[in-house]
């Protein structure tokens, strides 16, 4: 099952990634910066069990992909762990306000 998770990671990173330096490619940036608010805000909304499992999975590909060598990701372990600590951040702080604006 990991080789077959490390397999789509490689396709997907191929199509995105493109041996660009994601912290040079400003558009690029911008684009991921909005989809880990979009990201986010999806988990943020989820049940608490639900939101932990799939931010658990997350680590687990960015895992994958950091320490193989096919996915173009891992020269950028570092980059791409930040990235999904601010996700899971962004959603957790985004679950606070929603269970305050309940209140």
């Amino acid at each position: 099952m990991r080789q077959e998770l490390e397999d789509k990671i490689v396709y997907l990173s191929s199509l995105s990634f493109d041996n660009t330096n994601p912290l040079e490619n400003r558009n690029s940036y911008y684009g991921d910066v909005m989809s880990d608010m979009f990201i986010a805000s999806i988990i943020s909304n989820l049940d608490k069990a639900t939101a932990l499992r799939v931010v658990e999975d997350m680590r687990k590909l960015v895992d994958i992909s950091a320490m193989s060598t096919r996915t173009g990701l891992s020269g950028y372990p570092v980059y791409i762990r930040y990235r999904l600590d601010g996700i899971s951040l962004m959603a957790e702080t985004l679950r606070t306000s929603h269970e305050q604006d309940d209140q």
